[in-house]
């Protein structure tokens, strides 16, 4: 599936390190095994059902959800982005623009950057420990820091 699932072309190192973790073939076990485990036609069960009780769950919740999507995308096309927009709440979608299936080779850059600035715009909820965490001087623990330069 890679390097075929990017726009952009990955150098012999970037391969390399891809290749890294199975160069011996007992390694190489999850990857045969990965596929089958996908829910198609009903079967396995167990994930199927796994996956449609998430789906309900994400339908049913108002916990924050970011979306990043490209085009044409393999698995995530601008038909399935629709759905999730009228079906999702709480839901911030990003086009990349031009992607297929792994993003994160082809906007690297672009998906940190709207990650962190998405994270930074998220309010935690009261009563959680990151809300209520503070320091004897009554100081918030948890800070934001900031580089500048």
């Amino acid at each position: 599936i890679l390097p075929g699932a990017i726009t952009r072309s990955l150098s012999d190192v970037e391969m390399e390190r891809y290749r890294e973790p199975y160069l011996d073939p007992p390694s190489r076990k999850p990857l045969w095994r990965w596929p089958n485990e996908l829910p198609i036609a009903g079967e396995p069960a167990d994930v199927v059902a796994a996956v449609t009780a998430y789906n309900q769950w994400l339908q049913e919740s108002d916990i924050p959800k970011l979306l990043f999507h490209a085009t044409p995308g393999a698995i995530m096309p601008a038909q399935m982005v629709d759905w999730c927009n009228s079906n999702l709440s709480n839901l911030e979608t990003v086009d990349l623009g031009q992607g297929i299936h792994f993003l994160q080779e082809d906007h690297p850059h672009e998906i940190g950057a709207m990650l962190a600035s998405w994270l930074r715009g998220l309010k935690p909820p009261p009563g959680s420990a990151r809300h209520e965490a503070r320091g004897s001087t009554g100081r918030p623990l948890l800070r934001r820091h900031h580089r500048c330069g």
